[in-house]
């Protein structure tokens, strides 16, 4: 937050009109604080990046080595890619594949 604030007082930053970051909530609420009307974009690497990190932190990369649950996980990834219209319908596909595969459970 400092740092924020000592960009704009001395004017190296001035009202940004996008940022781009990665999915850390506490970087994104401080930027937000010192520039409110700046557009925080996410980047699709670090959205991969964290998804990857997650199956092997729960001990799932056996489950992932698999062609079909790879596939589903590639294709939740690749969500964030979609124009938002489109992201219900190819949710409720992938969901669909997931209870085909047997990775989720109907309900």
């Amino acid at each position: 937050l400092h740092v924020f604030r000592v960009l704009k007082a001395f004017g190296i930053v001035n009202d940004p009109t996008t940022v781009s970051t990665d999915f850390e909530l506490a970087l994104s609420n401080a930027f937000l604080k010192i520039f409110p009307r700046t557009k925080i974009s996410r980047c699709a690497f670090h959205l991969y990046q964290a998804v990857l990190r997650k199956i092997q932190n729960r001990h799932l990369t056996q489950l992932y080595d698999n062609a079909n649950t790879k596939h589903f996980f590639k294709g939740l990834m690749a969500l964030s890619l979609l124009p938002p219209a489109e992201i219900p319908a190819y949710f409720d596909a992938l969901k669909h594949e997931a209870i085909q595969i047997k990775l989720l459970v109907p309900g």
